[in-house]
């Protein structure tokens, strides 16, 4: 990935769009597999546009922000 042109705007560019810059590369497709074959192609855009806010990062708080993110939120 060092010698793709888009590398420089990962280092750039807001969360949200380095987020959907990673994920047009393969590898991460890879990790949301399961996610689109359950909600399909809809449900895993719908869940990526979704906006979330975790209150207190402690033992519950901070099992959830990670989750999340794993979901692709």
């Amino acid at each position: 990935m060092a010698c793709d042109s888009s590398y420089p705007i990962l280092l750039t560019s807001p969360l949200r769009m380095r987020v959907k810059l990673l994920l047009s590369f393969s590898v991460l497709d890879e990790q949301f597999v399961r996610n689109y074959q359950f909600f399909g192609e809809k449900g895993q855009n719908d869940i990526m546009n979704a906006r979330v806010v975790v209150v207190g990062l402690g033992g519950v708080g901070s099992h959830t922000a990670v989750t999340l993110a794993r979901s692709g939120i």
